[in-house]
């Protein structure tokens, strides 16, 4: 044995030093130390040779340091521990080897020619495809193939991937006999892969036959998967796989999506949870994201897309038929290109049939064409702390809606609170866009800061509208409500600016009013500052002399011990039930419309004492 051999196995050693032989004894233990160069070949391989000699009882080490060709299947007993040190390699030439027992190497070839490798469960934690080769698709799949029989990971070390076929795995598990696997990279920059396949992805994840196997478990992380001259489809294609994870992960330059996500027919009412996590997509010509509806009632169930980058996805951002889903903490920018783009979120159900219980949240949109949500065939929907912004981006300006509610089958129960609507373009757009199929949507606390643009707008056969109308609005607004009897919209307030009213007429006197008989009765043109002390439960009456564009303020006092309300005549649009505080100046305001008085503000101020 030379010098450099002997330097070789002592570093293995010190590297395996925690790892123990069948019966405790450290590896580092040389006692029942072989090594396969003092084998002979005997016609049937070293191998082969070597096993007849240590038989299947006593722990023993075998080095593999020489060169040796397979003459027939063998298995390799779990008392033998198999340690490869780069020294030569094993030519299964067409035939299968089972190692059993433990097995040891470092990030080079083990392996050569056609045949299977097999690993008992526990032989090895981790498998990497140098063990057959370079890295290719071919010695990935082996690879793959490796680990997911035996539950280790495969491991693809720091390097350049070139994939001229799609690695895939399809899961034979039945009923809850479920079986894990992880793919694993150093992280993008470091193991990159190149999809060359065409028309293929990269990775395939699926089960053998969809309506009797399951896939369970499934790990995807720190890898990145680009297709020069957009040669593959996607990036990752995940199908019928109940729960996992894809994160740590650079998805781009696809020519369809980055990551395809499908659910099969016996899925279809099942709960699973995916998460797509701390990735960067970008750049595919179609979806960053898909999570896809292939079949006649399929759906994603539960899956969690949170602090991702996604931009630059010709098609749209993501394409979602995803129920009991959320999709936050995420920058989604400068999606989608040309009249039949989705966007940023493109989030519909199943024709005829709603999906349900969706969240976008905590995220940044900007310069996504033509909006940055559209949903359709939803129900309780959740859109709230999300940034809009509108800006040009790389094939013009971005206009016509932030959120688009007005498919043909509509949206149920849409929750818009929270956010934040920027725009310095010019060109006339609507923030919010509700159709006829639009039903009970709440407006609450949301920013507008446009300089040319309609508030929300929502079809005059909408069936109930909501606004509990906290919402601040900074410059060039138009605010509409609706008829609370009929949903049909009933009154139009515009404002030139900040603090400003497009019509004015608006007297600033303070007047000192008292109720008779429970009315409390005033006049406009005496002073829009009214200031009352409950002597009894009141209702205030349509003001006199009012003019449109006047904004009044009722402060009202409840003295110390008294418990007196205060109601308002229909004239008065108020978000809720208004309360004066004891020992305290309750303030309300109202504009006035021509039509009606509106409400400012979603509740009133309380001024103490």
């Amino acid at each position: 044995m030379t010098k450099k051999t002997r330097v070789a196995i002592g570093a293995v050693l010190l590297l395996a030093a925690s790892f123990s032989l069948p019966g405790g004894r450290p590896l580092s233990d040389t006692s029942s130390h072989h090594h396969l160069s003092n084998f002979d070949d005997a016609g049937a391989g070293r191998l082969h040779r070597a096993i007849q000699t240590l038989g299947s009882r006593t722990p023993a080490v075998l080095f593999a340091d020489a060169n040796d060709t397979l003459s027939a299947d063998l298995k390799i007993p779990k008392n033998i521990t198999l340690v490869h040190l780069g020294g030569g390699s094993i030519n299964l030439a067409g035939h299968d080897l089972t190692v059993a027992g433990a097995f040891v190497a470092a990030q080079t070839r083990v392996f050569a020619g056609d045949g299977a490798v097999r690993f008992g469960a526990g032989s090895v934690n981790q498998i990497v495809p140098q063990w057959w080769g370079d890295n290719s698709s071919q010695t990935v799949q082996k690879a793959l193939d490796a680990a997911a029989q035996c539950g280790a990971e495969l491991f693809m070390p720091a390097g350049n991937y070139v994939f001229d076929t799609t690695v895939q795995w399809r899961f034979t598990d039945a009923d809850f006999d479920a079986h894990g696997l992880t793919v694993r990279g150093e992280g993008p920059g470091r193991t990159v892969i190149q999809n060359q396949a065409p028309g293929q992805p990269s990775f395939y994840f699926g089960t053998q036959v969809a309506l009797r196997d399951f896939g369970w478990f499934l790990r995807v992380e720190g890898l990145e998967l680009t297709s020069p001259n957009r040669t593959g489809s996607s990036g990752i294609v995940i199908e019928d796989i109940w729960t996992g994870r894809i994160t740590n992960c650079l998805v781009s330059n696809h020519a369809l999506d980055g990551i395809l996500m499908k659910a099969d027919l016996n899925d279809f009412g099942l709960p699973k949870t995916w998460t797509i996590d701390h990735s960067l997509i970008v750049k595919n010509g179609r979806y960053g994201i898909n999570l896809a509806a292939p079949g006649n009632a399929t759906v994603a169930f539960n899956v969690k897309i949170d602090h991702l980058d996604i931009e630059l996805n010709e098609k749209g951002g993501i394409f979602t038929t995803a129920e009991l889903s959320q999709i936050t903490n995420s920058i989604i920018a400068y999606n989608g290109t040309g009249p039949a783009s989705h966007g940023g979120i493109y989030m519909t159900g199943i024709t005829g049939y709603r999906i349900y219980e969706n969240m976008i949240a905590d995220s940044g949109f900007e310069a996504n064409a033509p909006f940055d949500i559209y949903a359709d065939r939803v129900a309780n929907l959740t859109i709230a702390r999300n940034d809009h912004s509108r800006v040009q981006n790389t094939g013009g300006f971005s206009q016509e809606q932030f959120i688009k509610l007005d498919g043909p089958q509509g949206a149920f129960n849409v929750i818009v609170e929270h956010n934040q609507f920027s725009s310095g373009l010019l060109s006339p757009f609507t923030a919010v866009l509700g159709g006829p199929g639009l039903e009970n949507i709440d407006l609450d606390n949301n920013r507008f800061n446009l300089s040319a643009g309609t508030k929300f707008s929502f079809a005059t056969t909408t069936k109930s509208t909501r606004r509990t109308l906290g919402d601040t609005v900074l410059t060039n607004q138009i605010f509409e409500f609706a008829d609370s009897a009929t949903g049909i919209g009933d009154v139009q307030l515009s404002r030139g600016g900040p603090g400003i009213l497009a019509v004015g007429g608006i007297a600033s006197k303070v007047q000192s009013i008292a109720s008779v008989g429970g009315r409390l009765e005033f006049d406009c043109s005496k002073g829009l500052t009214m200031l009352h002390s409950l002597s009894e439960n009141t209702t205030v009456q349509d003001p006199l002399n009012p003019v449109p564009g006047a904004v009044i303020n009722f402060s009202i006092l409840q003295p110390a011990g008294t418990g007196h309300t205060v109601a308002f005549r229909p004239i008065f649009k108020i978000t809720g039930a208004f309360t004066a505080s004891g020992l305290h100046f309750s303030t309300i305001r109202f504009v006035y419309t021509g039509l009606y008085w509106i409400q400012l503000g979603a509740a009133a101020i309380d001024a103490p004492l």
